[in-house]
């Protein structure tokens, strides 16, 4: 045994040393190597070095040799430390890592290698690679963006793809950003305890990141504390609430919409009972006076008698029109409201609105008239309902048109090769907050503007239904103190072929349609125009 000092030496340190010659020879090891490899020393002597290296890297390993033997370099030490891989007396190997330096032994040129087993570190950064591979699956999977900030400096250390989404930033520049760089609040996350020993509650809190490129996204964010290997850290899991928010913002409405129809329908109700009531009570006071004779036998009375016959039969007409509205707003609403189909002449309709309703145009001095373009005048459609259609619209009309106005009654063929039917006034107008309105059902009233109220308030309701059934849409244009135009718009296949089919008015299959009892006011003609009086403004299929 060699008790030489640089022997005794070396046989102190902890790490494997060997020593080799040029012919690559080993001719030196410690004791360490002889129990990292397994070995006595005296039967690694003289023996080649490629008995410690694996077969697969002995190749390798020899060039390395060369290489260094060839360089001139003097060693290769402590931060130069090359990965080695060793082989056992048994054949199992492990992971080392290998300084190499030039000496002299007996006056002959040597290698030492200090060779230092790093199989535990291998395994335990195999280990942290593994679970941090599998941390950043389970943070890259999960639908929220999660943020993990130190405690103490208040900077994203940790951050997954779903964070760097929802906030609108590549997930490289996140790190080392606070909050507030981010589009959040940082001091949401203010009254979090500095160290999770406080066992402090989370903080669940909702704000509006304002993203880089302007969009604004509603999140809610769950923070709380805990410890991770670096120290106190701050987790931030942050989730997107928009459609959330969309929902409530729907439900919202929706819930004010129903509010707002429960009101409208308690006022189309209560204007209801004062449309019936209002009649009723004209009928059984008049018939009574008929009946107890108030007024005797002279002809004066008889005069008297047959005025309030007459008022009585205006008011029966009232009460059957605003019962035939109802009746024309269910039919529709359950689908059971059938449209016979004929090549409808929109000028003798509009002349025939016009002839229904002239005493109460005359009444308040109104200009009304119709232009019908040529190209414009003929529509597949049912009669009764575009009667009814327009009837509706020049009552409107009339009702909010000053004494001495205008009422127009058009058809044009639009740029879309639809049919356009329009009714213009020069009315009180209708404000732009009450437009979305005015064609719905109980509505409490049709103008948003104040007028005197006849009829049940239902008409453009019924009208737009009717015209839906036609495929059509209605649009409204206004301004307060300037008029109202309310526009039908027909399909363009509604318009029939010129010089085809005007002959034949009704459609065929249409006399094999289910059809439907309807109130009508007795003495009502078959044109639409009542047979005497007042006229109540509505007509009825």
């Amino acid at each position: 045994m060699d008790t030489s000092p640089s022997h005794v030496l070396f046989d102190t340190l902890s790490e494997a040393v060997v020593a080799v010659s040029d012919r690559a020879e080993i001719v030196f090891v410690n004791r360490s190597a002889e129990k990292l490899f397994g070995y006595a020393r005296s039967s690694l002597l003289g023996r080649p070095l490629d008995i410690l290296i694996p077969e697969r890297h002995r190749s390798a390993h020899s060039r390395h040799l060369a290489d260094f033997r060839d360089s001139g370099v003097t060693a290769r030490m402590k931060n130069d430390r090359t990965e080695v891989r060793g082989q056992r007396s048994d054949g199992t190997e492990f992971d080392g890592e290998a300084s190499i330096c030039r000496s002299e032994l007996n006056g002959t040129q040597v290698f030492i290698a200090l060779i230092r087993d790093v199989s535990e570190r291998k395994a335990g950064e195999s280990l942290l690679a593994e679970a941090e591979r599998e941390q950043r699956v389970i943070l890259d999977s999960c639908a929220d963006g999660i943020l993990v900030l130190s405690a103490q400096t208040g900077l994203v250390v940790r951050s997954n793809e779903r964070a760097a989404e929802l906030l609108g930033h590549e997930l490289r520049d996140m790190i080392g950003q606070p909050l507030d760089s981010l589009g959040l609040n940082s001091r949401n996350v203010g009254d979090l305890p500095s160290t999770p020993d406080d066992h402090a509650d989370p903080i669940l809190f909702e704000e509006v990141v304002t993203r880089p490129d302007g969009t604004a996204l509603p999140v809610e964010v769950l923070a709380s504390t805990t410890r991770l290997g670096f120290g106190p850290a701050v987790v931030c899991c942050v989730r997107d609430i928009s459609q959330r928010k969309a929902h409530e913002r729907d439900l919202i409405e929706a819930r004010n919409a129903a509010l707002r129809a429960n009101r409208h329908k308690s006022v189309f109700l209560a204007g209801v009972s004062h449309e019936l009531r209002t009649p009723l009570n004209a009928i059984i006071a008049f018939a009574e006076i008929i009946r107890d004779q108030t007024y005797g036998n002279s002809p004066l009375a008889h005069t008297k008698y047959r005025e309030y016959a007459n008022d009585v039969a205006e008011s029966g007409v009232h009460l059957v029109s605003v019962i035939n509205d109802l009746i024309d707003l269910s039919r529709v609403e359950m689908g059971m409201m059938v449209l016979q189909h004929e090549t409808v002449d929109l000028h003798d309709i509009a002349a025939q609105c016009i002839r229904t309703l002239r005493s109460l145009i005359d009444d308040k001095s109104i200009d009304c008239h119709a232009r019908i373009g040529e190209a414009a005048r003929w529509l597949r459609a049912d009669p009764k309902a575009v009667r009814q259609m327009i009837i509706n619209l020049l009552s409107n009309a009339i009702r909010h048109t000053p004494s001495g106005g205008t009422i127009e009654i058009a058809a044009a063929v639009g740029g879309d090769g639809e049919l356009l039917v329009s009714v213009e006034d020069s009315g009180a107008g209708i404000p732009s907050s009450r437009l979305a309105w005015v064609t719905t059902p109980f509505n409490s009233s049709e103008s948003g503007v104040a007028a005197e109220r006849v009829g049940t308030g239902l008409g453009l309701a019924i009208t737009r239904s009717l015209l839906e059934l036609h495929g059509g849409t209605l649009s409204i244009r206004s301004e307060v103190d300037a008029g109202t135009c309310v526009t039908l718009a027909f399909p363009a296949d509604r318009i029939p072929q010129r010089g085809a089919g005007l002959g034949c008015r009704r459609d065929p299959a249409s006399s094999h349609r289910k059809t439907f009892l309807k109130l009508v006011p007795a003495g009502n003609r078959d044109d639409g125009s009542p047979a005497h009086g007042k006229s109540t403004g509505h007509e009825h299929p």
